[in-house]
């Protein structure tokens, strides 16, 4: 499946569009509060890892924000994150995670990122570096993906800060085709859109008319997984 997916992207004859903090083309949904709720499965992991997810659109400071918050859920461990950005651009103003008793905790002002993380035994490290171009926070990227124009031209890069290593990735975003998809109850047509990120490759189905992720499947570089992640029935649309 690893063969099949690199070569999707080698047999690839449209260009790759580099899009940016502030592209017109991702236009985040407007909405007052949603709660997601997933469940990852890796393979041969004793528990499953439930992940809970919600999204509320607020004011901060006279400016219109989105807050999502998330919470992994893993036998005993618990960690998780809560990304306050933009609710018109998806640029990400704060980020705090947590888990493993580390806690960080970063700020953005255009392509510089500030912060501090604190280890469990009370270690605490400055943060203050400048990437190459404004990006969005890594716990955002299935909101920005759901925030793009799916048609069967996309073929994208998008420039991400990645919390654990503190580094910018660049994370591509293509169009594979459409297909319907059980949804609970009920079939509804879905777009599958494949995503790659430092060589590892995860396959996302999209709901076509809300754009809402379904399922998640990603394979590792090193060739392990895959690792499934399915919208839980009690989320919302």
């Amino acid at each position: 499946m690893l063969l099949v997916c690199g070569s999707v992207f080698a047999q690839s004859d449209v260009k790759t569009e580099r899009l940016e903090v502030g592209s017109a083309q991702i236009q985040p949904r407007h909405g007052s509060e949603e709660r997601k709720s997933f469940t990852i499965s890796p393979p041969g992991a004793p528990a499953p890892t439930i992940l809970d997810e919600s999204l509320v659109w607020t004011t901060e400071g006279g400016r219109a924000v989105l807050v999502k918050a998330t919470r992994e859920t893993t036998g005993a461990d618990v960690g998780g994150d809560t990304l306050v950005m933009s609710a018109t651009t998806l640029a990400p103003l704060r980020l705090v995670t947590y888990g493993g008793g580390r806690t960080r905790t970063f700020f953005f002002s255009g392509a510089r990122v500030t912060g501090t993380v604190v280890e469990a035994d009370g270690r605490r490290e400055v943060v203050d570096t400048v990437l190459s171009v404004p990006v969005f926070a890594g716990p955002s990227f299935f909101t920005v993906l759901s925030s793009l124009r799916i048609t069967p031209t996309l073929d994208v890069t998008i420039p991400f800060f990645r919390p654990y290593d503190r580094k910018l990735i660049w994370v591509r975003y293509r169009f594979l085709g459409a297909e319907p998809f059980r949804d609970g109850a009920v079939v509804v047509p879905a777009w599958r859109v494949i995503g790659e990120i430092d060589g590892n490759l995860a396959l996302y189905w999209i709901r076509q008319d809300s754009n809402a992720l379904l399922r998640v499947v990603s394979f590792a570089a090193q060739g392990f997984g895959p690792i499934s992640m399915d919208r839980r029935k009690d989320s919302s649309p």
